[in-house]
């Protein structure tokens, strides 16, 4: 009967253990995957912001090409109308010139 007894005490303490043991080995694997969790969403995040920075510097290398271009087609403008303008004193001078010669 004493040895029973103990035999039931030792089954008892054993289950006991083996109770504490797997829920300390779940315990650690719950916390292994929040931290595999957690690194992957890190990396996750990290890559979003490294698109994010391309994605910015592509937009921002798109407006200075346009922009570049602006300044492009205005320095064009320009150099027409100064053509224009000194077509348009040519014409003056020469139509000047003929009016003095009839003049004469």
């Amino acid at each position: 009967a004493d040895f029973e007894l103990q035999l039931q005490h030792t089954q008892v303490a054993a289950a006991a253990a083996l109770e504490q043991h797997t829920t300390a080995a779940a315990l650690q694997l719950q916390h292994a995957h929040a931290e595999s969790v957690a690194a992957e969403a890190a990396a996750v995040e990290s890559e979003a912001c490294r698109s994010a920075s391309a994605q910015q510097l592509a937009q921002d290398a798109v407006r200075e090409r346009e922009k570049e271009k602006e300044r492009e087609g205005e320095k064009e403008r320009e150099m027409e109308n100064a053509e224009t303008q000194q077509q348009t004193q040519r014409v003056e001078r020469e139509r000047e010139g003929e009016r003095l010669e009839d003049r004469e």
